[in-house]
């Protein structure tokens, strides 16, 4: 079973497995500074959401930044949409309009809702004409790595029998920034490079947040000069941004997948800041007409400091790993060492999945050099003693740590390019051939932005006889002592080819 296929067996396999928390149409979460009014089919805008005393208004959360009390989607029209099409199918979720709809040849149901106070969790069906199964689509709403942003991982899945090959998923969002609502500026960036060559994922864009979330449909504009380019500070008008992307074919049982953050900073500078932490290339601002930050000319006199730059944005080509959806081996080493490659931001948290063993080597390769593991997290596979976690030197770092997911070791004062996971019980039989068997969280600190790096994870292989006897402790030893060179001779080879 695939990485892909293994996430949405354990994640979302029925409707029952999704919809069991949290009874309800929409929830509002929140991550202390961002809060978001989630709808159970993935859009925003929760007209029950209330706000804190001194808001703007009583009700309504969509995009809420609680250290200004500004509300950015939902006065006005609460058009906060998306949508997927392929193979002639559409389908998609319109907050200002009634929920999820569907032209007349496509299914749509909801397949789960749940939530909790900072997590929420849409699952989308949608069927062909025949009602069968056409593709599944997942919302994920999490922290981010910065208190600016949520970010929602969005998992769109073939569930059908045929290769979607003209994918597109649309979304769009009306800003209504207060204190101005249908009267704000509007940027848009990321749309062309600065040789003017169009985002290769973009097939449309403009400043109409009022275009429904069907993607075969016609969006439009509402300032000229917005159509597939970028722009900064359109208006002041009652506008806001819709983005088409398209993806390669979809083959059955594959996902597409990619990240959309909703959030807000106290600055343009600072938004641009959250931006870079999280690794987004397109996306949008809104600031209200009063914003010292909003128009051309500002600051100036009349012009206020303390509003709130609001931020819609996508990283197209992030992971977004998480335990039940884990980065796999971009290789596998003749010696049974996984090379994981992948781009990471400051401080969040990725998910790399190898096979079983009874211990694991990991290190750490970055370009530039300087970085270093931040943090280490584990499932709880059912070993009742823990495990022991030693340097590469084979100092202790912690003896019988107990694995279980929001139990994060931290190991960033260490400044570790490489560690090892030892006494993993070989009752639990872990086979080192299945790359599903031991998923691990990691954070990398010592970067300032999105970085590339290379982990390899070796797995320590133990024999256990028929009779279920463990090896004499000089053959653990000699063991972990011949693997340890293996793994400082791989540091030296990989840095050779990965990084001259």
């Amino acid at each position: 079973m695939d990485m892909k296929r293994k996430a949405w067996a354990l994640a979302c396999a029925t409707a029952l497995s999704c919809g069991m928390a949290g009874a309800s149409h929409a929830a509002v979460i929140s991550n202390g500074t961002i809060w978001l009014g989630v709808n159970e089919d993935g859009s925003l805008n929760d007209s029950a959401g209330a706000r804190p005393a001194g808001s703007y208004q009583d009700y309504g959360i969509g995009v809420f930044d609680s250290r200004t009390l500004w509300e950015a989607t939902y006065d006005g029209c609460t058009c906060e949409n998306w949508g997927v099409s392929g193979l002639g199918y559409a389908a998609w979720a319109d907050s200002n309009s009634g929920g999820i709809q569907a032209q007349w040849n496509t299914g749509i149901s909801i397949g789960g809702f749940t939530f909790n106070g900072s997590t929420a969790t849409s699952v989308v069906n949608i069927v062909d004409q025949l009602s069968n199964p056409f593709l599944q689509v997942v919302h994920e709403f999490v922290p981010s790595a910065t208190a600016d942003l949520y970010k929602v991982n969005v998992y769109i899945k073939n569930v059908g029998t045929q290769t979607v090959d003209d994918l597109l998923y649309r979304r769009s969002m009306d800003w209504d920034i207060e204190p101005t609502p249908f009267n704000e500026y509007v940027t848009i960036g990321g749309v062309r490079d600065a040789a003017g060559n169009l985002h290769p994922n973009i097939a449309y864009s403009s400043d109409n947040g009022f275009a429904n979330g069907n993607p075969l449909s016609y969006a439009g504009w509402i300032n000229s000069g917005t159509e597939l380019q970028n722009f900064e500070d359109s208006g002041p008008a009652d506008h806001g941004a819709v983005f088409n992307f398209k993806f390669d074919p979809l083959e059955v049982g594959d996902t597409q997948q990619f990240s959309i953050f909703y959030g807000a900073a106290l600055s343009e500078a600072a938004a641009h800041e959250a931006l870079a932490k999280v690794g987004a290339e397109i996306y949008s601002f809104g600031q209200a007409f009063d914003s010292a930050d909003g128009g051309p000319g500002n600051p100036s006199s009349g012009y206020s400091t303390d509003r709130s730059t609001f931020i819609f944005a996508f990283d197209i080509d992030n992971d977004g790993s998480t335990f039940d959806l884990p980065i796999l081996p971009t290789t596998i080493e003749p010696d049974g060492s996984f090379v994981f490659r992948t781009t990471v931001n400051p401080g969040e948290r990725f998910v790399i999945d190898p096979d079983y063993a009874s211990g694991y080597i990991y290190e750490l390769f970055a370009d530039p050099l300087g970085a270093y593991f931040g943090s280490l997290e584990l499932e709880d596979l059912g070993d009742p003693d823990g495990y022991d976690i030693y340097d590469l030197a084979g100092n202790v770092i912690a003896l019988d740590f107990m694995p279980s997911l929001g139990n994060v070791l931290d190991l960033s004062s260490l400044k570790l390019t490489g560690f090892k996971i030892l006494d993993i019980s070989t009752d639990l039989k872990i086979d080192p051939t299945d790359i599903f068997g031991f998923k691990t969280g990691l954070t990398v600190a010592g970067i300032t932005g999105p970085t590339e790096v290379e982990i390899t994870q070796t797995p320590i292989k133990t024999f256990v006889p028929d009779t279920g006897a463990v090896p004499e402790p000089t053959t653990w030893m000699m063991m972990i002592g011949g693997l340890a060179l293996t793994g400082a001779d791989m540091r030296r080879r990989k840095l050779a080819v990965s990084f001259a």
